[in-house]
């Protein structure tokens, strides 16, 4: 485990940490300008993968528990205001109290 680095979520009660990675692949952007306004439209496609290990009372690693979704990303922008769509995938671990019934996150 040390060679994975310092873990992106880990439980108040440290039972638990988890380990996230995104990245997109493929898209389509579309830009429209007209009368000195502009605004853009984007897709993109984003992979999420999620490693959580869980760890007994012993503080020993338990059976991990390994997530990935595929999923489509989309943006815009219109003058000065745009958004962007919210991950499929929590790779930060806010989830995985709800999720799993694990202890919260370590603020």
């Amino acid at each position: 485990m040390m060679c994975l680095g310092e873990p992106d979520a880990v439980a108040v009660d440290e039972s638990w940490i988890s380990y996230g990675s995104s990245y997109g692949y493929g898209g389509i952007a579309l830009i429209m300008a007209a009368g000195g306004g502009a605004g853009g439209v984007a897709v993109w496609g984003m992979r999420y993968r999620r490693l959580i290990v869980p760890f007994d009372r012993q503080g020993f690693a338990v059976q991990p528990i390994f997530e990935a979704k595929n999923c489509t990303g989309g943006g815009f922008a219109l003058g000065n205001a745009g958004g962007v769509s919210a991950p499929c995938l929590d790779i930060w671990g806010s989830d995985l109290p709800e999720k799993f019934g694990l202890p919260a996150v370590r603020p």
